[in-house]
């Protein structure tokens, strides 16, 4: 009796099994005959102009399905729908952000991906893609094309100016009307005129020339000294209690009570470690804190904007007709260079120099980077450097690739600057430009400066 309860036990068990296999085969089959409807339906749709449902089909499938094909004809009825509505956009963005996720290899899908972002203004996001897809092995002349475009994308400052000094922490010192502003930021612009000002230091401290007098102002605007004449001339970075300032020809040191501590100097530049560099007669030297010639003499150091002897760690003089020598911060020697003239100091190492009446770049090992070519050059500062060739400035990138077109006009001094930290960099140009003695203007990177 037993066995017979067993056997009768299996039977029924097979029988459930095979139900639930028979009900599960049916039941995956009626899946994939759904997800087949899904498609042709869309593709109905898509033919009868129906293209909003048509991309909820497809979209309903993918949330299921991995599909490059069904991906791209989502696409396609994304952009017919798109051509009707634009306010569809985000979601089609929405999309395509997980389409290049899934395929990551994929160029037209980043392609549109990235137009996306562009219509819509989204250049960062823009930027982030391309550069991903680069990462991710898409090496194509036009992935890279793109990216240095959306990387490098400007915009012009309709105010126009005919000085500029720096940049200083991020900031431009500029002559407007006569009268003196800042430039930092993406162009953004102090609202107060000044006769005179000079380049802040880290603190915010530096000197404003008024109307009735010229006062040394701490960056929380407290005056620390004002001095018994008017400084129009020029003056230098406050540091290290020291600020040189030019008057009647010469440059002389005070103190941060505006009183004269020393000197008579046909140049001079501000202290940093205790150190600064002063010219006189034809000869540069460097001075202490108490005005005492300290070290050797030279024919000619090279200051960075802010007027110190040393910028990265790196100071560079001339000893000799022809010959640059960079040294270390402790001034040992660490390379020399054989040119007729050197560019200032950089934030990244690649310092212009002239051979042969052509400008190339050398690190700061004095190794040649990139071989003299050019008819003038700036250092480069944050990965960007500006050339000039054939009458106009542009701009370069560390491979050597114009990345600014050349467009940037010549003037009496100079047409093209430094950028500072937050993508600005003064430039001649044309543009908006309605007072013709008037030459300099502030360029923008749209998206800032990347170091990646």
């Amino acid at each position: 009796m037993k066995r017979i309860v067993f056997i009768i036990s299996i039977v029924i068990l097979l029988g459930i099994g095979w139900a639930f296999t028979v009900s599960d085969f049916l039941s995956e089959k009626s899946k994939e005959n759904y997800q087949e409807q899904l498609i042709t339906d869309a593709d109905n749709y898509f033919k009868e102009g129906l293209y909003q449902r048509a991309i909820n089909n497809y979209k309903e499938y993918l949330n299921n399905n991995q599909s490059e094909e069904i991906c791209k004809k989502l696409i396609n009825a994304y952009d017919k729908r798109l051509a009707e509505d634009d306010r569809i956009t985000s979601d089609y963005i929405s999309s395509m952000e997980s389409i290049t996720a899934a395929y990551e290899k994929n160029e037209a899908f980043v392609d549109k991906l990235a137009d996306l972002y562009h219509k819509s203004k989204k250049y960062e996001k823009e930027y982030q893609c391309l550069s991903k897809a680069m990462k991710n092995g898409i090496d194509s002349e036009n992935i890279k094309k793109r990216t240095n475009e959306v990387r490098y994308m400007n915009k012009i400052s309709p105010l126009a100016y005919s000085d500029v000094k720096g940049p200083s922490n991020g900031e431009y010192v500029v002559t407007y009307n006569e009268y003196m502003i800042t430039f930092s930021e993406a162009g953004k612009s102090s609202r107060s005129l000044y006769e005179y000002m000079s380049l802040a230091n880290n603190n915010g401290d530096r000197i404003y020339t008024t109307d009735k007098d010229s006062r040394l102002i701490s960056g929380k605007g407290v005056v620390l000294g004002i001095f018994d004449f008017k400084i129009l001339e020029d003056a230098g970075v406050y540091s290290q209690g020291l600020v040189p300032v030019k008057n009647n020809g010469k440059y002389s040191y005070y103190d941060e009570f505006a009183k004269k501590a020393f000197g008579d100097f046909d140049y001079a530049g501000c202290f940093y470690n205790g150190k600064a560099a002063v010219k006189n007669n034809g000869v540069w030297y460097l001075i202490n804190t108490k005005g005492e010639k300290v070290g050797d003499e030279y024919k000619d150091i090279v200051l960075s904007e802010t007027g110190s002897y040393m910028s990265n760690d790196v100071m560079i003089a001339s000893t000799k007709e022809g010959t640059y020598t960079i040294y270390n911060n402790k001034l040992e020697e660490k390379a020399n260079v054989t040119c007729s003239e050197i560019g200032k100091t950089s934030n990244n190492g690649l310092i212009a120099f002239k051979n042969n009446n052509k400008w190339g770049f050398v690190n700061e090992e004095g190794k040649i980077v990139i071989e003299p070519q050019y008819d003038n050059a700036k250092s480069f500062s944050y990965g960007l450097a500006a050339v000039y060739s054939k009458g106009k400035w542009g701009f370069i990138d560390k491979n050597n690739e114009v990345v600014i077109d050349y467009k940037f006009k010549d003037t009496d001094s100079d047409a093209a600057y430094y950028f500072n930290s937050n993508g600005s960099c003064c430039v001649g140009t044309d543009d908006n430009n309605e007072n013709e003695d008037v030459k300099l203007q502030l360029l923008s990177l749209i998206i800032g400066i990347k170091n990646d």
